[in-house]
């Protein structure tokens, strides 16, 4: 039956508070009717549930749905509501469907909502299949969806079901908007602020780029250019050092942080302190004071480095420590990874930054037929906002590949290797204690229920 509401629902409500960037957000085109109540189809075998509308209670506050049932179907799609789209959708458009809900009932949790979204007839083509779990207090709900294939206007049906079990739920606020395909699904969700639920859960599948990385959270912004800087005198810059493990928002974390000191002379000398976190909280901490040749490379001519291991606790770990001191390298063009981080902020934005050399690979490992090339200036979107990068990228023997993206003020913004980050950060050491602090307390709540199995198990052996 056509249901009648009693009260005109307000679309675009999905926009309200979003981010700082949000005026650059594509617009918003509402893909249901106006009044969304007024055009909803109730679907539901007689006596298995009701539905009526009724305009809420405050002036301004949008109408309330309140649906019934009072007989749970075997068939998911038994209960429910339904309407068909009004606006043309192309292939890979992102939309975005918005409401509040709240619900009573026995079963735990007491209201359960299935969301579908797909093609009106055959092939479907799901873009949106989920269950929602709704409480007794008001919820708002934001849930993003890709379509994957084009759909003229009433082409698409969305559908809310609701009789997989004994319930009464209320809905208000419902709307459903277009965003269109500029940006990715993650990239929206980021700027609204919208958890992206299982698209977050899903593998990368792709090489780790700038942009993609904002997407995946694991920086909020890059600083902003520096004029003044240069790369020829005396400065200090820290880097937060992230990991992927494999997923767009889930496990990913940073473990530590590389600082850098510049010096520049007859004699560059690098100052590098690199703090990884191991499992436990444990911490692995090098350290190197490094002469370099003033070329383009910064090739080390004397260096001494030391590694040692911090327990939990704080305290170094004895015979796991070690000081090295070089005065004579290897011979030929050749450079270490860290000092790198230096080298890259001088060399031109052209084709003639090109060089080849062995890497010392933390100033200990030798690789051998390295290849630094200038890939050109990338346009790289970070939400909302859009920054010019240079990359330069390093191929060769006994490492993965690297990409070094340097801003237009010739500092370093981001190196990506693999699955590891080092992205520019003023609060990187914040973001260290963090990572320690997390380490700890899973430590600790492992040693609290080894010490309670061990306890259990002297208790059963007496």
């Amino acid at each position: 039956m056509r249901a009648r509401a009693l009260m005109l629902l307000l679309l675009g409500g999905v926009i309200v508070a979003a981010s700082p960037g949000s005026a650059q957000l594509p617009d918003a085109t509402p893909v249901l009717p106006e009044d969304a109540w007024e055009a909803a189809s109730f679907i539901a075998p007689d006596g298995a549930a009701e539905c009526e509308f009724a305009a809420a209670e405050d002036a301004g506050e949008p109408a309330v749905a309140h649906i019934h049932v009072g007989a749970v179907q075997e068939n998911a799609w038994g209960v429910g509501l339904a309407w068909n789209t009004v606006a043309p959708i192309a292939a890979g458009d992102v939309l975005v469907l918005s409401f509040e809900a709240r619900a009573e009932g026995d079963a735990e949790p007491p209201g359960q909502i299935g969301l579908a979204f797909r093609r009106t007839s055959k092939p479907y083509n799901h873009a949106l299949s989920d269950t929602l779990s709704v409480g007794p207090e008001w919820r708002e709900y934001r849930v993003p969806f890709a379509a994957p294939v084009g759909m003229d206007a009433g082409g698409g049906t969305l559908r809310l079901n609701l009789g997989t079990q004994l319930q009464t739920v209320e809905l208000r606020g419902l709307t459903l908007v277009n965003l269109g395909s500029e940006h990715s699904m993650l990239a929206l969700c980021r700027m609204l602020g919208i958890d992206p639920g299982a698209a977050g859960r899903s593998t990368v599948g792709e090489p780790l780029r700038p942009g993609l990385l904002w997407e995946m959270a694991a920086f909020d912004e890059l600083p902003p250019p520096d004029p003044a800087f240069d790369p020829a005198g005396a400065w200090e810059q820290t880097w937060r050092i992230w990991t992927c493990y494999g997923y767009l928002l889930r496990s990913n974390q940073s473990l530590g942080t590389l600082r850098i000191t510049r010096e520049p002379g007859d004699a560059l000398r690098l100052s590098i302190e690199q703090v990884t976190v191991n499992a436990e909280g444990a911490q692995h901490v090098q350290t190197a004071q490094v002469t370099c040749a003033a070329d383009a490379l910064a090739s080390p001519r004397g260096w001494t480095l030391t590694s040692s291991f911090l327990a939990p606790a704080g305290e170094e770990i004895a015979d796991l420590g070690l000081t090295r001191t070089v005065d004579a390298p290897p011979e030929g063009p050749m450079t270490a990874d860290w000092c790198l981080f230096e080298a890259v902020q001088r060399l031109p934005f052209g084709e003639q930054a090109s060089q080849s050399f062995d890497l010392l690979e933390g100033l200990s490992a030798l690789k051998r037929g390295h290849i630094l090339r200038y890939d050109g200036p990338h346009e790289v979107r970070l939400g909302a906002q859009t920054r010019t990068l240079h990359r330069f990228q390093q191929t060769g023997h006994g490492t993965l590949a690297c990409d070094w993206w340097v801003g237009e003020d010739h500092r370093l913004m981001l190196m990506v290797t693999g699955s590891r980050m080092y992205v520019l950060d003023p609060n990187a050491q914040d973001a260290l204690t963090a990572a320690v602090a997390g380490q700890l307390t899973r430590y600790e709540r492992a040693r609290e229920r080894a010490e309670a199995r061990a306890k259990q198990e002297g208790d059963a052996g007496e």
